[in-house]
């Protein structure tokens, strides 16, 4: 049998491929031919098409196929095993989180990590597959999945081998760069699975056998960048999941702590503040189980001491609210509680506090600043009793600059006890 016009392989169509893009493909294949998506090549000729089209499956199944920004294909179906259904990339997610898929081979992760990932705007819409329903990592079927988006791992990017009914297909998002690394190493993964049609190592010339003394040095040198590489981001990695789980660690310790100050209500928050007040210095007495077993009422939540109760006692209500500030409850620290501690102890408090957790559902950065509004007004009712109000964000505050040494717990504690009116930390000039 005589046969005619056959092309050495690979044969490769570029179809809608941009054309300073096309530049740097060409010379890696012997059979180059260059189609747009609405021409109708005889395509049985062809072993593989590197696409910029909308669609990364094409007419013959047997085509390997290298697909940037598609969104549209033929996909698999769960329900009815053997049929296939349209793939699509119709539904979005603005989350930032871009994630490269675990357990893929060393130089695919690299170029992904290099190539993809970064490039993936953080606050833009991102487009993801679906097929019946949204893929997802855990639900991908035949593919295996290379990028993914949003905590829920939506697949971003995905290979699907070739199983005899097709060939090899890797589809990339429109933000891919470096589009000959992709290419070489492409036709670096046909070579393995069709050696028939992809006979040769694209890059021959740099090869051992090939190349001159000189190139193959700056080779090797590359080579040892990028194993230097690969271990550094082996060791990032591995730091940056013990840092994550740290954060994670130190958030959970850090709510069940000091920020409950910021969050809770109740006696969670009574709880909270009481152990901010001993790690500032003074003594704390819980008091609504002591005045309901003595009254058969709560009174004030807790007592304060600077040394012996005879010589400094502070009366204090805890107060947490979703809403702001309510001045009309100013005078609960003032008339029930400091009336009772008259008539028990025969003295007047030395001074009593209202600490408040105001809207305590949203970030602490959105709440009102000032805390009161109207402090002169709002907190007249404590002036006889030496008093002031506490803000649990000046609280925390406080707290915090005691942890980092910023300021000793005796200062925040003579501040506390020094002011009357509104209480803030760091405390203004005139303070």
């Amino acid at each position: 049998m005589t046969v005619f016009n056959e092309q050495p392989f690979p044969r490769v169509l570029f179809e809608d491929v941009p054309s300073a893009i096309l530049d740097s493909l060409i010379d890696l294949v012997p059979t180059p031919v260059v189609v747009t998506s609405d021409d109708d090549p005889h395509e049985t000729d062809f072993d593989c098409v590197v696409s910029f089209g909308g669609s990364f499956t094409h007419r013959s199944r047997h085509l390997h196929v290298l697909s940037f920004g598609a969104e549209t294909g033929v996909g698999f179906t769960k329900r009815t095993p053997g049929r296939y259904s349209k793939m699509h990339r119709e539904f979005s997610t603005t989350s930032r989180l871009v994630t490269v898929c675990p357990d893929l081979p060393a130089d695919e992760a690299r170029l992904l990590r290099r190539t993809v990932a970064p490039f993936v705007e953080p606050a833009g819409d991102k487009y993801f597959w679906s097929s019946e329903t949204y893929i997802q990592t855990d639900n991908c079927g035949p593919l295996i999945p290379l990028i993914s988006v949003a905590p829920e791992q939506y697949v971003y990017a995905f290979e699907w081998p070739g199983d005899g009914s097709h060939g090899l297909r890797l589809s990339l998002p429109e933000e891919t760069t470096d589009h000959r690394e992709w290419f070489r190493y492409f036709l670096k993964r046909l070579r393995e699975v069709d050696p028939v049609h992809f006979p040769a190592d694209p890059d021959w010339r740099t090869t051992p056998e090939w190349a001159t003394n000189p190139l193959l040095e700056a080779v090797n040198a590359l080579a040892a960048i990028e194993a230097a590489r690969e271990t550094a981001m082996t060791d990032f990695d591995a730091r940056s999941t013990a840092a994550e789980q740290a954060i994670e660690a130190e958030a959970a310790s850090a709510a069940a702590g000091h920020q409950r100050l910021l969050t809770a209500t109740g006696t969670d928050l009574e709880k909270a503040v009481a152990s901010a007040f001993e790690d500032l210095g003074f003594t704390v007495q819980e008091m609504d189980e002591t005045h309901k077993d003595r009254q058969g009422v709560a009174l004030e939540d807790l007592r304060l001491f600077n040394g012996e109760p005879t010589d400094w006692t502070c009366l204090v209500e805890v107060k947490g609210w979703t809403g702001g500030f309510k001045s009309n409850e100013v005078s609960q620290v003032v008339v029930r509680p400091t009336t009772q501690f008259v008539l028990d102890e025969q003295r007047v408090p030395e001074k009593v506090l209202l600490v408040f957790n105001q809207h305590r559902l949203e970030s602490p950065t959105a709440r009102p600043v000032p805390a009161i509004s109207n402090p002169a007004l709002d907190l007249a009712p404590l002036e006889p009793f030496n008093g002031a109000a506490i803000d649990t964000r000046d609280l925390f505050r406080a707290l915090r600059d005691v942890s980092s040494k910023v300021v000793g717990p005796d200062e925040i504690r003579s501040s506390i006890i020094g002011t009357t009116g509104l209480w803030s930390w760091p405390a203004s000039p005139s303070e």
